[in-house]
């Protein structure tokens, strides 16, 4: 607080007069020896994969799934986020809902409903 109150201009006026940011800081934080970094600049990175597809498949109703495949003869998916296009092979579809059907199986009849979209 202290060194607030030592300050002879507002935040306003050092900008005008031609301080930077850094020296601003310098000035708040006088014997405290504040730490400084580069400065960085952010970038995006999508972390979409086709193993991220197919968790998002499996949230679909069984139903769903085989329709799709039956309706298309090439099943693609879209990150919305990066705009990468997955194509996605049948067998590895169905694959992953024989996976679902043997894993509802083993728990019982309620999940194999639910899996279906009953």
């Amino acid at each position: 607080m202290t060194n607030l109150q030592a300050m002879k201009m507002s935040p306003t006026e050092m900008i005008l007069s031609g301080m930077r940011p850094k020296d601003m800081v310098s000035l708040c934080m006088d014997g405290m020896d504040p730490t400084f970094y580069e400065p960085q600049t952010p970038s995006y990175t999508c972390t979409c994969t086709e193993d991220r597809i197919f968790r998002t498949m499996a949230l679909l109703p069984l139903r769903e799934v085989m329709s799709i495949m039956e309706n298309n003869e090439v099943v693609e998916a879209k990150c919305e986020f990066c705009g990468r296009v997955y194509t996605l092979e049948h067998s590895a579809i169905q694959k992953q809902v024989d996976e679902r059907i043997a894993a509802a199986a083993e728990k019982g009849g309620e999940d194999m409903d639910a899996l279906k979209g009953a």
